[in-house]
């Protein structure tokens, strides 16, 4: 009880994520079970001749049943359910920590911790106070991963054939891959958005001011990768799609 009440912030911003992600995931299944249902009533009625048009008929016999991959339904998910984590990702990870860090550094608990342990000991409990919730982002995604998996094929044929994924062909060919490859692009992401805090908190010791001062430099590297790295270097230099 005293550990939930001490990590209260991450627990809070966790079931906050939870709650649109389940409603969202009940929704696409149950609109999915409802285009199957709809599907059988139209190959019932060409069956018994209601329907005349021949070509739709046949159309409607070759898809008996309407089948969702896994990256249709994650697509889905992510664009349309939760679109609002992309954006506010970073603040989900980042304040939790600073919280933490900024509690320490303006009380001037260094002062006190360094009478009783070495200057390396106090650094590897206050870079393991840093990375605390590193995992909070690979959960979500494992979470929506899981999600997806229970309730469709893995199998990409429905995106490769109607092109319904946001990822690349070849990039969803092997599942197990992906996977291990998009919980690893997001570990890799919340581990930089620490670092990058933990530049911040070193000079400035108030929430609010350390807060605001991650997501200006944030913000100031996208555009600088969007718009330099992106259109200029890729896009002009070298005529490359590479980074969209």
């Amino acid at each position: 009880m005293k550990k939930m009440k001490k990590h209260w912030l991450i627990i809070l911003l966790l079931i906050l994520l939870l709650i649109p992600i389940i409603n969202y995931s009940n929704q696409y299944v149950e609109n999915m079970k409802r285009n199957n249902l709809k599907q059988q009533e139209f190959i019932t009625n060409c069956q018994n001749g209601t329907i005349e048009n021949k070509e739709f008929c046949e159309k409607v016999m070759e898809d008996k049943e309407i089948n969702n991959d896994f990256y249709a339904m994650m697509t889905d998910v992510l664009v349309f359910g939760i679109r609002f984590i992309n954006p506010t990702a970073f603040i989900l990870i980042v304040f939790p920590t600073l919280v933490n860090l900024c509690r320490i550094l303006k009380r001037k608990y260094i002062l006190h911790a360094l009478t009783r342990q070495s200057y390396k000991e106090f650094l590897i409990d206050f870079l393991k106070t840093a990375y605390k919730y590193i995992w909070f982002l690979p959960l979500i995604a494992i979470i929506i991963i899981s999600i997806c998996i229970m309730n469709t094929s893995i199998h990409p044929s429905i995106s490769l054939e109607y092109d319904t994924s946001m990822w690349y062909a070849e990039t969803i060919k092997q599942p197990i891959f992906f996977i291990l490859l998009y919980i690893l692009n997001i570990i890799i992401y919340s581990f930089s958005f620490i670092n990058l805090a933990l530049m911040i908190v070193r000079k400035h010791h108030n929430l609010i001011i350390a807060t605001i001062l991650s997501i200006l430099v944030y913000v100031g590297i996208e555009l600088f990768f969007e718009l330099m790295i992106n259109n200029l270097l890729f896009g002009l230099v070298f005529k490359s799609e590479l980074g969209y």
